[in-house]
């Protein structure tokens, strides 16, 4: 468990780590619409074709609602020092706006106390997953993951995101409901 979760620490740091030129060409496929932009494999499965246009949120292929976000620690092995300074940078509410194609490439935009953000990521099974960057990357903000079910109701899941120095680490909880799409 404790390899796992050192894991998703580094995988946090790394995104928080991307290279300009990354995170420029997920800025310009947000921009323009097109989702995850070229940074994608066009190769998305079938399921998750399936997935973004059935079941119950046939219809819905946006999402809309609040965050929740708290303190959150990072468990590492014994051997490992490291210290988080308190700080309440982080910590309140805000709101995560998500849509998704027919492949399945989420895209969205989170604001408030984690933001300003952009989400990428793929709906697929029932499930959401994502990546939380930077709208602006010099701002050195909180980056991380998202996770979460779509059900009848909308999606709930968690954020797990950190600063880009690791001086903060937060978990939020998201609750989105269905929006009426174009």
């Amino acid at each position: 468990m404790r390899h796992a979760t050192f894991g998703a620490v580094v995988v946090m740091v790394g995104l928080s780590a991307c290279g300009k030129a990354d995170i420029e060409a997920v800025h310009a496929g947000a921009d323009s619409g097109v989702g995850l932009g070229a940074g994608l494999d066009a190769g998305v499965s079938g399921s998750a074709n399936a997935s973004a246009d059935s079941g119950a949120n046939a219809g819905a292929h946006a999402w809309r609602g609040a965050y929740k976000s708290v303190e959150s620690v990072i468990t590492l092995p014994a051997d490992v020092k490291w210290r988080v300074p308190e700080s309440t940078a982080g910590i309140g509410d805000g709101t995560l706006a998500l849509t998704a194609d027919p492949a399945g490439r989420v895209s969205g935009t989170l604001d408030g106390v984690l933001g300003p953000a952009l989400v990428v990521g793929l709906v697929a099974d029932g499930r959401l997953t994502g990546s939380v960057l930077r709208k602006d990357p010099s701002d050195h903000g909180f980056t991380g993951t998202l996770a979460g079910d779509l059900g009848d109701a909308g999606a709930r899941g968690t954020l797990h995101v950190t600063l880009a120095e690791a001086s903060a680490v937060r978990q939020a909880t998201f609750e989105l409901a269905p929006e009426a799409t174009r």
